[in-house]
C-alpha cells in the first residue's frame, strides 16, 4: 500500500510531440480559454477540457495563432493505476507562462462541472459530453439546406469560419427525452424555434431529401433539400 501511495505521488512529464491541443472558445468576461488537449503515447491515450487564463492583451494573439503557444503536460497515476492529469501548462513567446485553473473532463467524463453545457459569451455553448460547439440561438427564419452556413462562415460568427450543418445523430444528441424548455424538448441554454432542423445526413434510399428534427415533439422526418427549414450551426471541438 505505501508504495503504492509513493508511486502515486510521482509526476511524469509528457513530451511535446505527444500533445496536440485546439483553443475551443474564449470567455472574454473571465479572461480564459477553453482548451481541448489530446495527449497520444503508444500505450495510451487522453484526451482532456482544461480551462487556461489568459489575458485580453494577449487573447486575439494566441486566438488566431495558437501554435505560438507550447504545451507542457504533467501527468500522474491514480489509485487505479491510469494516467489523470497533474498539470497543464502553456509557455508563450516571450516566456509568458499560463497554467490551467482547472480540468473540466478528461476521456468523456466530466470533472468539477454540475452542468453539461457551457455557455460562452459569443453565443455558442459548448456540450462537454460530445465536445461540439453549437450556436447557441441557430437560425431566426427558414433557410435552404445550406444558405445560413455559408452566411455564417462569411460572417467569421463567433470568429470562426468552419461552421456546419449537424448530422441527423449529432443534432439529435441535444434532443432530449421530456420537454424542458417551455414545451420544448432541448436544454434551456439553447434558444429554440418551432419547426424542423436541417440535419447534412441524406436519406439513404432517397438522397434528394434530408432528414430533420422537431424540438417541440421530438419527431424526426425526411425533409425535401429544395425547402427551407431552421438551421443551428455546429463546430468539431477537436
Amino acid at each position: 500500500m505505501k508504495q503504492r501511495a509513493e508511486i502515486r505521488k510521482q509526476i511524469f512529464p509528457i513530451g511535446v510531440g505527444h500533445i496536440s491541443f485546439k483553443i475551443l472558445s474564449y470567455n472574454a468576461e473571465k479572461q480564459e480559454f477553453y482548451v481541448f488537449i489530446t495527449i497520444a503515447e503508444k500505450k495510451f491515450k487522453l484526451q482532456a477540457v482544461t480551462i487556461l487564463p489568459i489575458p485580453k492583451s494577449k487573447a486575439i494573439q494566441y486566438g488566431k495563432h495558437s501554435d505560438l503557444l507550447v504545451p507542457d503536460v504533467n501527468l500522474r497515476l491514480n489509485e487505479k493505476a491510469q494516467f489523470i492529469p497533474d498539470k497543464f501548462s502553456f509557455t508563450g513567446p516571450k516566456k509568458d507562462d499560463y497554467v490551467s485553473k482547472a480540468t473540466l473532463m478528461v476521456n468523456g467524463n466530466p470533472l468539477h462541472m454540475k452542468d453539461r453545457f457551457i455557455v460562452f459569451d459569443n453565443q455558442t455553448i459548448l456540450d462537454t459530453t460530445t465536445l461540439l460547439l453549437w450556436q447557441q440561438a441557430g437560425s431566426n427564419n427558414q433557410f435552404s439546406l445550406s444558405s445560413y452556413i455559408s452566411q455564417l462562415n462569411q460572417q467569421s460568427f463567433a470568429g470562426y469560419s468552419d461552421w456546419r450543418i449537424p448530422s441527423f445523430e449529432e443534432l439529435k444528441t441535444i434532443l432530449e427525452n421530456k420537454r424542458m424548455k417551455g414545451d420544448y424538448r432541448i436544454n434551456p441554454v439553447f434558444d429554440i424555434m418551432a419547426g424542423y432542423y436541417w440535419s447534412s445526413t441524406l436519406v439513404a434510399s432517397n438522397p434528394v431529401y434530408a432528414w430533420g428534427v422537431n424540438f417541440f415533439d421530438g419527431f424526426s422526418r425526411e425533409l425535401d433539400k429544395s425547402g427551407y427549414y431552421f438551421v443551428r450551426g455546429v463546430r468539431s471541438g477537436q
